[in-house]
């Protein structure tokens, strides 16, 4: 059996990783941290720069069409910085949608 991943999915994993270790940092997420939780400005370019904000749910409704491995690759990165975004809600939200539909 394989478990490598897809050059997609390498690709998705790369891109993430330059991503977050270009924008999200320790001082940035201290920062979020005092607040609220949220380095809004990094969710925004996650949302825009990225287009990821609909990963994890299917194309049908409105998502990249992306599952949770994608996801996992994502998140990995986003870790690896300890970027403050609300991947878990995201990640329940997007369960949650493709699973109940609209």
């Amino acid at each position: 059996m394989d478990f490598a991943f897809t050059d997609e999915q390498v690709m998705i994993g790369e891109t993430a990783k330059t991503f977050f270790g270009e924008h999200a940092c320790s001082e940035r997420t201290r920062k979020a941290m005092a607040v609220d939780g949220l380095d809004r400005d990094l969710w925004q370019g996650f949302c825009a720069d990225l287009g990821l904000a609909g990963i994890g749910l299917p194309e049908l409704y409105g998502g990249a069409g992306l599952g949770m491995v994608e996801f996992a690759l994502v998140a990995e990165a986003a870790g690896a910085q300890v970027a403050a975004l609300p991947l878990l809600g995201l990640a329940t939200a997007a369960r949650a949608i493709a699973a109940g539909g609209q």
